[in-house]
């Protein structure tokens, strides 16, 4: 069964000490492609980066919590 995630926050703090061994596992455990987001605008340059240095496995998407509304 393959798995596809929808929502991934990989540029989350809880994944700086391993975010690469996160993808490799994900990837191992069938999830074939992830949606990687950050509600802050000023990440949106890293979460590009992400998906370039995964193309084909990492997409990027760009959107708008409304708690971070002001």
């Amino acid at each position: 069964m393959a798995f596809f995630d929808s929502g991934c926050s990989l540029l989350s703090r809880q994944f700086d000490r391993d975010r690469d061994r996160v993808l490799q596992r994900g990837a191992q455990e069938g999830v074939r492609g992830l949606i990687v987001w950050s509600s802050d605008v000023e990440k949106q340059e890293a979460v590009l980066d992400i998906c370039k240095q995964n193309r084909g496995h990492c997409y990027a998407l760009a959107g708008i919590v409304p708690d971070n509304i002001s």
